[in-house]
């Protein structure tokens, strides 16, 4: 049976297949405009295929290393399976970029590996700002790159939110530089920052050192306001002459220096070493602090402020007393004929005050104080060691503190209400 279409219907129809005609026209001319250029790759795309260093990662194998004890420039190389030819014309090459003070145990480093080739690239990391990028893909290349690090004069207010690390994290500061001088060098024994608590509060104008906008270290630190369990405490930066120092708003040096000995008149009878005879024992051993001889009863002093964390007798060191001064710091006293009145655990003591007094007990041949010298951790010679001095601010430098003082104080005043 033969089916009859209306006329409209065929005009319908036709209209209908020509606008189809006509859309997929439009999308096809428009994909074909649109389309990526051969060889050419998305921005986002070709920008994900190189590292930080500028290294084409797509085909190689980035692993981090560290530098070993003992571990030479030869015997990296050598592990890394580079031939001895090659590994001789890369230590030439970086002999004077790469130094011996440079080249240390800890020192991070990378390697880019080629499946099939081996070892293509090295990037040896100094610190924040500063990489060497040594090529072994076709010929020796090495090239030193060196960020940008600017100085940007900031202020910032804080209440103390947790810890005093987490609380300069939050504002976005290289918080361990900025914390270890704060605790050390600016208030070594105004504030303890182990006790830090809520409602404790700080301004400070310093120098942030940045690289790609991230603070990466602290410069200088001109003025800090630090209120604890309700106590303003000041510290302002001033040079007298070639002196550095800080300074409170009276005009007192902040530093508190250090005694060179703990008896006021005495002399060395045996001094730091790795290999002492023994007095009483009669064979070597290391003797790692520093004998003072002086008559039985003599006054031992500390050599600074400090809190006593151990007194007693203790095997060959007899009677003994040892203070912690600060987060650096630690010293102990022994052979003690007796303790002075008041001294215990937990007391705080302070510079040039009577611990005790000079004996022979324990492992004595003689009466004596046997001083040792912690330096955060680890006995070290104290007469070698350049002790804090404290420097008064000499008179005619006074006028000029106070300008500078006063100035800083307007400026701290304009930070604002510290908040966290």
């Amino acid at each position: 049976m033969k089916i009859i279409v209306p006329e409209e219907k065929k005009i319908f129809y036709i209209i209908a297949a020509a606008a189809l005609f006509i859309t997929l026209l439009i999308i096809s001319i428009y994909f074909i405009t649109k389309k990526t250029p051969v060889n050419q790759i998305p921005e986002a795309e070709a920008a994900s295929h190189f590292d930080e260093y500028g290294i084409n990662i797509d085909s190689l194998s980035k692993q981090e290393n560290h530098i070993t004890k003992n571990e030479t420039k030869s015997k990296l190389l050598a592990d890394l399976g580079i031939p001895m030819n090659i590994t001789q014309k890369v230590i030439d090459k970086t002999k004077d970029i790469i130094t011996a003070k440079d080249y240390k145990e800890g020192l991070a480093y990378y390697t880019y590996t080629n499946r099939n080739k081996g070892v293509e690239y090295i990037v040896f990391q100094f610190g924040v700002y500063r990489s060497v990028t040594i090529g072994l893909k076709d010929s020796i290349s090495v090239a030193e790159k060196k960020e940008e690090i600017k100085t940007i004069r900031r202020s910032i207010s804080s209440e103390i939110n947790g810890s005093l690390y987490a609380t300069l994290d939050s504002l976005g500061l290289a918080s361990d530089p900025m914390a270890d001088k704060l605790a050390n060098t600016i208030f070594p024994s105004q504030i303890d920052f182990t006790k830090l608590q809520v409602g404790d509060s700080f301004k400070i104008i310093f120098d942030d050192l940045q690289i790609k906008g991230k603070s990466i270290d602290v410069g200088n630190i001109y003025a800090v306001q630090f209120i604890h369990r309700k106590e303003k405490y000041y510290a302002f930066h001033f040079s007298q002459g070639s002196i550095d120092d800080y300074y409170d708003e009276k005009s007192n040096t902040l530093r508190e220096g250090y005694l060179k000995s703990p008896l006021k008149f005495a002399r060395i009878s045996s001094r730091f070493s790795l290999n002492r005879l023994h007095p009483v024992l009669g064979y070597r051993r290391p003797h790692l602090g520093t004998d003072y001889a002086a008559p039985s009863g003599t006054p031992i002093l500390s050599i600074g402020n400090g809190v006593v964390i151990a007194k007693g007798y203790n095997g060959g060191f007899g009677n003994m007393v040892k203070i912690k001064h600060n987060s650096s710091y630690i010293t102990q006293y022994a052979h003690m004929s007796r303790y002075a009145a008041g001294v215990k655990k937990g007391s705080v003591v302070k510079k040039s005050q009577v611990i005790g007094y000079v004996g022979s007990t324990g492992l004595a041949s003689g009466p004596h104080v046997d001083f040792r010298f912690w330096k955060n951790g680890k006995l070290v010679d104290h007469t070698k060691e350049k002790y804090p001095i404290a420097n008064p601010i000499d008179k005619k430098y006074k006028s000029a503190f106070n300008s500078v003082k006063e100035r800083l104080i307007k400026e701290l005043d304009a930070i604002g209400s510290a908040k966290s």
